[in-house]
């Protein structure tokens, strides 16, 4: 019998004498599929399940685990403030108007300085979609609501028309946190449920236009209480929504993360996420026809809400002879709203996608503006 030599251990390629054991990357969920863990300590990468792209599948708003939660927290949050310092100064403007070298005795001078204050955001919005792309959201809302805390500040100073009314214009710049507070949740929750986070995030940081309302008048009362003017106190008031933009910038810059992976500057250092040139990204969007489209959808909507979030207290003291402090409260009702209307649109329009894709979403927007145009 012919004998066979068999190779020595040694002489054998090194992986083939020793099989190597790959650590695995992911554990399988039994509902939303393969999930990442940290290889060496075998936990989940993330407290929420996640898609291919760790984007979350869940929305829980009662936690504040990072980063999908902490982003949504910032994101409704700094939108929230944002709004109220925007529209801090309208229901004060029964008490504004009667310091003389400002200018506002008439209607027309007061309803021009809303029409400039609108102007602002609109101008900012243009520029921050692009910004955020490529520089991401945490480094666009921390510069907008440091930077623009300034104003807020500074209207207090106001010294005539001119002033009162730049200054409106520059705090308008806050309402720009909008784009930046959709593209935040855009990126981080998963299409299954972008709709209810997008629509809550929104709706509850358009609550800051209520809560501005109600109070804001309330505030001055205190300035009041504590032996100020009633042009003193107005002025002194604004410190509060100034320091308010001011410390929430701060906190959401250095205590959240742009996108679940880690932040945009870190990413293009690494290599794992090319650069965005703004230029292209605006030329792209402007030429796409559903961006026309929903530009007008959302002009008729919105545009109705900043127009009573800036008229209504004003409205009920003309109207109905309420004092300040009562028809904030009352114009405050209409911005509350936002805590489970917008909620509730974004929950309709998840509902129907998974039965019915884009074409269900379509037919809640339609529903929704078809019935608040009756």
């Amino acid at each position: 019998m012919a004998q066979v030599d068999t190779p020595p251990m040694a002489d054998l390629p090194e992986d083939a004498a020793a099989p190597v054991s790959v650590a695995p990357t992911t554990v399988d969920d039994p509902e939303f599929g393969p999930q990442p863990i940290d290889p060496e300590t075998g936990e989940r990468l993330f407290r929420l399940p996640v898609d291919a792209q760790h984007r979350a599948l869940k929305l829980q708003p009662w936690r504040f685990d990072k980063p999908h939660m902490r982003a949504f927290f910032f994101a409704w949050a700094h939108f929230f403030v944002a709004f109220f310092g925007w529209f801090a100064v309208s229901p004060l403007m029964s008490t504004i108007k009667n310091s003389p070298e400002l200018g506002l005795q008439t209607k027309k001078a007061r309803g021009n300085s809303n029409v400039i204050a609108v102007s602002g955001t609109v101008l900012m919005r243009l520029f921050i979609g692009p910004f955020s792309d490529r520089y991401g959201p945490r480094v666009a809302s921390g510069a907008l609501m440091t930077v623009f805390s300034l104003p807020v500040y500074l209207i207090g100073t106001a010294f005539n028309y001119a002033s009162f009314c730049t200054a409106r214009f520059f705090i308008g710049f806050l309402g720009a946190t909008f784009v930046v507070t959709q593209y935040w949740t855009s990126i981080m929750f998963a299409p299954l449920i972008v709709g209810t986070a997008n629509a809550t995030s929104a709706g509850w940081g358009n609550l800051g236009g209520g809560v501005t309302n109600a109070l804001m008048p309330q505030f001055f009362n205190l300035m009041k209480a504590f032996g100020l003017n009633d042009d003193r106190a107005w002025r002194v008031v604004m410190v509060i929504p100034g320091t308010m933009s001011l410390g929430i910038g701060i906190l959401l810059y250095f205590f959240s993360q742009d996108c679940p992976d880690g932040n945009y500057k870190d990413l293009h250092l690494s290599g794992a996420k090319q650069k965005t040139n703004p230029l292209i990204a605006m030329k792209r969007a402007s030429l796409n026809l559903r961006s026309w489209i929903l530009f007008l959808l959302y002009a008729t909507c919105f545009g109705v809400e900043l127009i009573m979030n800036a008229n209504l207290s004003s409205y009920f003291q003309d109207e109905f002879g309420v004092d300040q402090g009562q028809a904030g409260l009352i114009a405050s009702l209409f911005g509350l709203m936002n805590l489970f209307a917008r909620s509730l649109g974004g929950l309709s329009s998840d509902a129907l996608s998974k039965r019915f894709g884009m074409t269900g979403r379509l037919a809640v927007f339609f529903s929704v503006q078809f019935l608040e145009g009756i």
